[in-house]
């Protein structure tokens, strides 16, 4: 096994889902094994796991690997694959190097592109039971984070929210001063009553990745259930605690950002100058908020957005977002389908203002 793969993740990561099941990136398309029922001796020596490996070393396509795939074909250095090979080089067998583990879904928001297997509030909508959080397997993950820190290099923290995840404080006890942390959070809970942010204070070498792509009262709308001066205070906070240099901004590019693309910039230049991190929409359920499946119109107001707009360091994603809206095929009676789901999804979700009210230019566009 000392052949190095296209994708360093195979070798280096260590992702567990909320139900349980084991990848080795967050990207991955299913599960190469279940903590549940098998060790992570098993898991990575079993024949999913060794037939995609066989493909990674390889430089073969993987079914297992699509959305990384997808999002390089769009935006070249836009996917996991690109931030593990520049972080985490494998060395030609299987070392982990980073963990990222979402204990559950438990979640305070019920965003508007998530879902129930990511957000505890979503699956309250639909009626889904929580799992506890009490798992008979929490053990043997501690276990194997204990036997890999000598290689250990990253903690991500995500969730759910991570912030609500208690098992997070007994992993931050386990971990020593010299893995990177980076949390990615909805920054929307009360940061001087947390127990897991106040344990975080201690660490220095850590990253925050603030998770949201609208401000005000689209900020409102999109992440339901979040207050943005709520959301400003704790920037401050995070801001007097770790410093500028620690935080950055982990927006999604989906149609609510794509047209609103001048505005979440106007805010971030005013307010400091953050790093930003673009990710594409995952449409899993392609309920319509992928910009890149609706008509020209849409896709050439979004366009407009990226002309006048100072993107910054974001130059280099957006030309070849740009690009992509060019030559995409939207999908037929998309329109539609997102207007169906908007009126689906604030029955809901009863947001302040609706949809129509905010992107009222949108809306108008979708409704011709």
């Amino acid at each position: 096994m000392n052949q190095v793969p296209s994708c360093s993740a195979i070798d280096t990561g260590f992702f567990i889902t909320t139900s349980g099941g084991v990848k080795t990136c967050c990207s991955g398309q299913y599960d190469l094994g279940s903590i549940r029922t098998q060790s992570t001796v098993e898991i990575f020596n079993s024949k999913k796991y060794i037939d995609v490996r066989n493909a990674l070393v390889n430089n073969q396509p993987t079914e297992y690997c699509k959305q990384c795939d997808h999002q390089e074909s769009i935006a070249l250095g836009s996917s996991q694959k690109t931030i593990f090979n520049q972080s985490l080089p494998s060395v030609g067998q299987r070392k982990i190097k980073q963990i990222d583990i979402r204990w559950s879904n438990l979640c305070n928001l019920a965003c508007r592109y998530c879902n129930p297997y990511d957000s505890s509030e979503w699956a309250k909508l639909h009626s889904i039971p929580i799992e506890s959080l009490n798992r008979s397997y929490i053990q043997s993950v501690f276990d194997t984070v204990s036997e890999n820190l000598d290689s250990l290099e990253e903690v991500y923290l995500l969730g759910g929210e991570p912030l609500l995840q208690k098992h997070n404080e007994t992993l931050l006890d386990l971990i020593s001063g010299k893995q990177k942390i980076l949390v990615v959070t909805n920054l929307s809970v009360n940061l001087e009553k947390n127990n897991v942010y106040q344990k975080l204070k201690k660490f220095q070498n850590i990253s925050w990745s603030l998770s949201f792509e609208n401000v005000g009262d689209k900020f409102e709308y999109v992440r339901h259930g979040a207050n943005w001066q709520k959301f400003l205070n704790n920037i401050q906070i995070l801001r007097d605690d770790f410093g500028t240099g620690k935080i950055d901004f982990h927006p999604v590019y989906s149609v609510w950002s794509a047209v609103a693309l001048d505005e979440f910039y106007d805010f971030a230049h005013t307010f400091g100058d953050f790093k930003i991190t673009w990710q594409l929409c995952n449409d899993a359920f392609q309920s319509g908020y992928d910009i890149f499946t609706h008509n020209e119109k849409i896709k050439s107001e979004a366009i407009r957005q990226i002309e006048k707009t100072n993107v910054g360091s974001s130059a280099d994603f957006f030309s070849k977002v740009k690009d992509k809206l060019q030559t995409s095929e939207g999908v037929p009676q998309q329109n539609q389908k997102f207007l169906n789901w908007i009126a689906e999804s604030e029955t809901l979700l009863s947001p302040n203002k609706t949809f129509a009210e905010l992107w009222p230019n949108l809306y108008r566009l979708l409704s011709e």
